[in-house]
């Protein structure tokens, strides 16, 4: 259990091309207001209160630079991959960013959120759940076509769970 520790659980969200404004509008939703920039590196700490624990969650994003640093994916727990559902190349960028966390990080799990601005999916709820079921991640979607709150305060309580196993 991470929290035992009251060591933060780090997430770290990266994102396909395409995805530059949906990693910060995705940071900027899940964060408080407060943002510490290093090394052009955006992070922020939260508390979660999940099952009536206040559980730390370290969130990091990247989204003005695909090369990433070594100290970006140090000691990561969990990688959010971003990508953009309107965009059949930003989806076909994941299998990629999966390879590059599994031999940059230690992360114990992946989950894929795709994002939806418009109607215009170019990418089906079949191929995405197939592609999350072949590489054993989790999936979750964000609309932006519509009030979020809800997706993601969820997105938040599965962070704080993972944190607690």
């Amino acid at each position: 259990m991470n929290q035992n520790n009251n060591k933060p659980f780090k997430a770290i969200i990266v994102g396909t091309f395409g995805t530059s404004h949906g990693t910060s509008t995705l940071f900027k939703q899940l964060i408080n207001n407060n943002k510490f920039v290093v090394l052009g590196i955006e992070f922020e700490q939260i508390i979660v209160n999940y099952k009536n624990q206040n559980i730390k969650l370290q969130l990091w994003t990247d989204y003005r630079n695909r090369q990433k640093l070594p100290q970006y994916y140090a000691n990561t727990n969990v990688v959010i991959l971003v990508f953009n559902i309107n965009q059949i190349g930003s989806f076909n960028e994941c299998q990629q960013y999966i390879e590059e966390v599994k031999i940059c990080t230690n992360a114990q799990q992946i989950i894929l959120v795709g994002q939806l601005f418009s109607n215009q999916r170019k990418v089906s709820n079949d191929e995405i759940i197939y592609f999350a079921e072949m590489n054993n991640i989790t999936y979750t979607e964000i609309s932006y076509l519509e009030e979020n709150h809800k997706q993601i305060n969820l997105l938040r309580q599965q962070l704080a769970a993972l944190a607690l196993k």
